[in-house]
Order: structure tokens, then C-alpha cells, then sequence
């Protein structure tokens, strides 16, 4: 229903390119390339600032509300004139789309793996120092610190 719609509208614009569904890979690497992101999709707002990509969420509502807190993502709604303006502020101030290019990414830094592997290494005696506490770490409870996983043992 939306492919049709969309090729009835959209086909034969000369700045539109309507393409196949991709894979992941090829949707990231698009992403990357891209300027910015229009998108009903709820795993683009998740995925798009990790990118540093500013994402104009085009729905009246988001289950992603902590993106719309954190600043990466703006709710557009449906209405050709608000999705118009929003997207044409992105394109014509450069503050306002580093403020959302540039916003801490509430789903992490894309950093994960290599704290992951410093903790292991730490706790299983590979590493001397314990690694700097990530953000987790400080929504930890008292009670949540003291488990034997979380420190080294000797």
C-alpha cells in the first residue's frame, strides 16, 4: 500500500529515489552517506545518531521517547508543513544541526564492545587497573556494585 502510493507521488522526481528494501549493511552504510534521516521507522531513530545523522521522526508519536529527550530526534509529525519547515532548518542552520548531529545518543557511543573486554580482562586478572566506570555502571545500586562479577576477586 505505502510502495504504491509512494511510486504514484514520488516516481520521476528528479531528487527522489525510491529503491528496494536493503539489507542492514547497505541501509547503514546509506545512513552514513546521508545528511540527514525522514523516517517513520522506529529502529532508524535508534540507529541514525549513532551515526551522528539528525533524524526527523515522521509520526504524531514515538516509542523512542528518550530520543526525542536526548535531542537526536524531532518529532515531525504528518503534515507537509511542519515535516517542510523542520527539515528545511536542518538544511539552512548549521547550529541547529549540530545540536542534533552532535547530541549524546541515548543507545550508547558505539564503545560497548571495548568496555565489555576491559571489564573481562580486569576481572580475570589481565589487566591491573579496573576500567573508568561507563554510564551503567553509575545507575548501579550499592547493592548492585558489591556482587562478586562486578569486582575483581583475589
Amino acid at each position: 500500500m505505502v510502495q504504491d502510493a509512494a511510486h504514484k507521488y514520488l516516481d520521476g522526481h528528479p531528487r527522489i529515489h525510491l529503491i528496494a528494501p536493503l539489507s542492514v549493511d547497505e541501509m547503514h552504510n546509506l545512513m552514513a552517506r546521508c545528511y540527514m534521516v525522514m523516517t517513520d521507522s522506529g529502529g532508524l531513530q535508534e540507529e541514525a545518531p549513532a551515526l551522528g545523522r539528525p533524524v526527523l521522526v515522521l509520526r504524531k508519536e514515538t516509542e523512542r521517547p528518550e530520543a526525542v529527550a536526548a535531542g537526536t530526534v524531532q518529532l515531525a509529525g504528518t503534515e507537509e508543513e511542519p515535516i517542510f519547515q523542520m527539515a528545511s532548518r536542518l538544511l539552512t542552520d548549521p547550529a541547529a544541526y549540530a545540536a542534533m548531529a552532535h547530541a549524546a545518543n541515548p543507545y550508547g557511543d558505539g564503545r560497548a564492545c571495548g568496555r565489555i573486554a576491559d571489564a573481562i580482562e580486569y576481572r580475570f586478572g589481565l589487566r591491573a587497573q579496573p576500567p573508568p566506570p561507563s554510564i551503567p555502571d553509575l545507575c548501579l545500586t550499592p547493592r548492585e556494585r558489591s556482587r562478586p562479577w562486578t569486582k575483581k576477586t583475589a
